[in-house]
């Protein structure tokens, strides 16, 4: 387990069955964060796979968020229970066969590693620890016998043991507020992906919300038209013919508005792909991008792109001094002066509007926010007016769809929330809670590439169509979603190409971890057999 790191990127780890147990003592708040740390650790790490993770005494919202990271590796129990697991490894081999036994494949399969994580002053008593260890605000253990091992956290972090010398070493820790967003991106992920039974619930679409920008009234947050009974109620028109590709014979109310709705919409996409253009670009489809007239600061090039990317999907919001350091440095007390350096730089480097005006004026409005002037572009605004257009013109707005598909270069935001160290801050804290969540910007993609497939399949073009699934499939990565596998069989099949999709077919059933076509979701296998029903049965 690591249990503290140097700032010059050295980590301390201990092995904690060898070990036996770790008392943590001093500041609470510490000692807190450094157990939710040690279990988030545990229940994410490959070489802890064959652990039972047992806690007690954490609080309920805790255990809460740490069962959405492990799942069933991780259990709560009262202290009794727990001290009863520690009592049974106890009689087993000692801690050293155990491990030779694992290593080696040795003699009969030895049991599963158990690892308590006890919080609360009274911690180590409860799970019958000696009498001997005092004082303890929380305590992980392997083991009963011997002595346990101590570890004292100041309320800097600071960390004492002593055994080693630890000079210069800082306590690891996961503030309940970040382990809170972590469960939130696991759920994300275990939601939107398949079920592998078809007796299982399948998961549920979350609905797309209506959009909040002024210039995207009567869309989605995706681009995507709403329902014409949700924005105009005295119209109504349907609009999953265009979503599935083929033109629908209410979208004719719509195209009398194509024109005037975003007139500058051309203009603007021609400024993002003119290289000697003076607008601020920020690109967020793919990794993060920002292109502006200065010249970039010279140090942390990435936590200042970190601030134009808050500041742009913030709009005209803006955002308070008090905002920017619970976004930027979560968790973290930030003196005025930083935050005005951090901006300062960050105004330099973005240049001046075509007016002369700064793209980051300084905040001395009435409202005392940061915000980007107007005419800045971001990929994100572009790709939604794109597809907005393209479905107000139904058919002919195949070449739209293309320009919005264009966009993307990769996976959203890649790389973006990766820490710089373990020690250091973590950047893009805020993204969760955003409107630019790379989960929902993926699903935008995929959805639009289903469109345009549609439409591409509905004049022939397998060419067009097969380009958009590889957009797709760069977008989502780890191909969770399951339009671009259809899409990919719904290709291979009007080409002809029948072991083509059942190799793709097979592909998708095993990457769902199914095994039968029939395991998919019902959405999904009706789909299938809608389009190709031979395919299924030949299997």
């Amino acid at each position: 387990m690591t249990i503290a790191s140097h700032p010059e990127g050295h980590h301390l780890l201990v092995d904690l069955e060898r070990l036996g147990a770790l008392t943590i003592t001093g500041d609470p708040q510490r000692a807190a964060d450094m157990l939710r740390y040690l279990a988030a650790e545990l229940a994410t790490s490959t070489w802890s796979d064959d652990t039972d993770i047992i806690l007690t005494g954490l609080p309920a919202t805790d255990v809460r968020d740490l069962t959405a990271l492990a799942g069933s590796r991780i259990r709560s129990m009262a202290a009794v229970q727990a001290a009863n697991r520690l009592e049974n490894q106890d009689t087993h081999a000692s801690a050293a066969l155990r491990i030779a036994a694992r290593l080696t494949g040795a003699g009969e399969d030895p049991p599963t590693p158990v690892v308590v994580l006890a919080a609360g002053p009274d911690s180590a008593e409860a799970i019958g620890l000696p009498s001997s260890v005092t004082g303890a605000q929380a305590v992980a253990a392997a083991q009963r016998t011997g002595t346990p091992f101590g570890l004292h956290l100041d309320v800097n972090g600071t960390v004492t043991l002593d055994w080693l010398d630890t000079t210069g070493l800082v306590a690891t820790g996961l503030p309940a507020d970040q382990l809170a967003n972590l469960a939130r991106f696991f759920r994300t992920a275990r939601t939107n992906r398949p079920s592998p039974s078809p007796s299982a619930t399948p998961p549920t679409d979350e609905p797309v919300p209506p959009a909040t920008e002024e210039w995207a009234e009567g869309t989605d947050a995706h681009g995507h038209l709403l329902p014409r009974n949700e924005t105009h109620p005295q119209t109504t028109t349907p609009q999953e013919a265009v979503r599935a590709g083929v033109p629908a014979a209410g979208v004719e109310s719509h195209r009398r508005r194509s024109s005037q709705d975003d007139p500058e919409l051309d203009a603007d996409l021609d400024s993002w792909h003119d290289p000697a253009t003076a607008r601020l670009r920020i690109a967020i489809l793919g990794p993060v991008d920002v292109l502006a007239a200065g010249p970039p600061p010279e140090e942390r090039l990435r936590f200042h792109r970190e601030i134009v990317v808050y500041l742009a999907q913030r709009g005209r919001h803006g955002a308070t001094g008090e905002q920017l350091d619970a976004a930027l440095w979560p968790e973290t007390i930030v003196s005025p002066r930083s935050r005005r350096v951090a901006m300062s730089r960050t105004r330099r480097w973005l240049g001046e509007t075509p007016d002369g005006e700064p793209w980051l004026p300084p905040n001395n409005s009435v409202e005392r926010t940061y915000r980007l002037n107007d005419g800045f572009l971001l990929d994100w605004h572009l790709f939604r007016r794109l597809r907005t257009r393209a479905e107000l013109t139904g058919s002919d707005g195949i070449t739209d769809l293309r320009k919005a598909l264009e966009l993307v270069r990769g996976k959203p935001l890649a790389g973006a929330d990766l820490a710089y160290a373990a020690r250091y801050r973590i950047p893009y804290a805020w993204l969760p809670d955003s409107n630019i969540q790379p989960h929902h910007l993926t699903s935008a993609i995929v959805d639009t590439v289903h469109q345009y497939v549609g439409l591409c399949l509905s004049t022939g073009d397998l060419a067009g169509a097969r380009w958009a699934v590889d957009i797709a499939w760069q977008a989502d990565q780890e191909r969770a979603e399951d339009h671009p596998w259809l899409d990919a069989m719904r290709i291979a099949y009007q080409a002809g190409h029948r072991t083509e999709v059942r190799t793709l077919l097979d592909d998708l059933v095993q990457a769902r971890d199914a095994e039968v076509p029939e395991d998919l979701t019902a959405a999904t296998y009706r789909q299938i057999i809608t389009l190709m029903p031979e395919i299924v049965s030949a299997g």
